[in-house]
């Protein structure tokens, strides 16, 4: 039996992938994908502004327990690019992270520290109740889709967007 990549494989692991991280993380208002640097963007949405000794005080905590958790697994050292901008009321918190080391552990732990830094003030979508098993299996999903997305070749810039209940999925 003779088995055939599908032509658009690449693209389809590419929103595979967004979507599951959108379903799997309420924190995260978008995810896109950016081939020319090989990179994922995660979004945040806060509530109010963010001081310049405050966002310090976040990108050094993120960036120093990111490279306790590359030490306690063996990889080399990474840090993440992490920025923040006004937008209305709103703050968008933004950190870029490439794909070629990236696990789906590490993109929890990111959601993590995002939400113990800033609390109340992330504006986390309601999730529609799902199970720890539902969740659980996203996740083993969402490390999949990265490994497939790291051989996929995609060279597609994707984001993927929640919004209202709904994930949409769009060429930059």
């Amino acid at each position: 039996m003779v088995l055939r990549q599908r032509k658009n494989h690449g693209v389809s692991c590419g929103v595979d992938l967004l979507v599951s991280m959108l379903v799997r993380y309420p924190e995260l208002a978008t995810v896109g994908f950016e081939p020319s640097q090989q990179s994922l963007c995660f979004t945040f949405l806060l509530t109010g502004g963010l001081e310049d000794k405050e966002f310090a005080r976040a990108r050094e905590s993120i960036n120093a327990s990111l490279q306790v958790y590359h030490q306690l697994v063996g990889n080399e050292q990474v840090e993440v690019d992490l920025s923040a901008l006004p937008f209305g009321g709103l703050l968008v918190f933004e950190m870029r992270r490439d794909v070629d080391s990236l696990c789906q552990e590490e993109v929890s732990l990111l959601v993590e520290l995002v939400r113990g830094h800033f609390g109340e003030r992330l504006i986390v979508e309601d999730s529609g109740g799902y199970g720890e098993d539902e969740m659980i299996l996203q996740e083993e999903l969402i490390e999949e889709m990265l490994a497939d997305l790291r051989d996929s070749g995609q060279e597609k810039d994707l984001i993927a967007i929640r919004e209202e209940g709904r994930v949409m999925v769009f060429n930059k």
